[in-house]
């Protein structure tokens, strides 16, 4: 068994238990961004988002795969909130200026 830490777990007000299965679903979603398997990764990753909202490094992969998807309005939403959450997210700022200038990301962050 394995555990991610996303920025900011140890100071969460989120109990234990849901950032651990948040963390869970962020791992499997970003497993299946990475085999490309879009759709896939967006019923993970939202599922994590819907246990962490305020982690900024699920909303930058939920708007990868949503990018990846072809879904650029809820991509671009996503990456905002990614920035809004954590201002120093470059991987965030840079896939929404990618996204915004209509090229294909590169930068996950992950």
């Amino acid at each position: 068994m394995f555990l991610i830490t996303l920025n900011g777990l140890a100071c969460s007000s989120f109990p234990p238990v849901q950032a651990i299965r948040a963390a869970r679903y962020y791992a499997a979603g970003t497993r299946a961004l990475d085999r490309g398997e879009a759709g896939i990764a967006i019923v993970e990753l939202e599922r994590a988002v819907a246990l962490r909202p305020d982690a900024s490094e699920i909303h930058n992969h939920l708007g990868l795969a949503y990018w990846s998807d072809g879904r650029e309005g809820v991509a671009e939403r996503e990456f905002e909130r990614a920035v809004e959450l954590d201002c120093d997210n470059e991987a965030a700022r840079v896939n929404l200026a990618l996204l915004r200038s209509g090229q294909r990301s590169s930068s996950d962050g992950g």
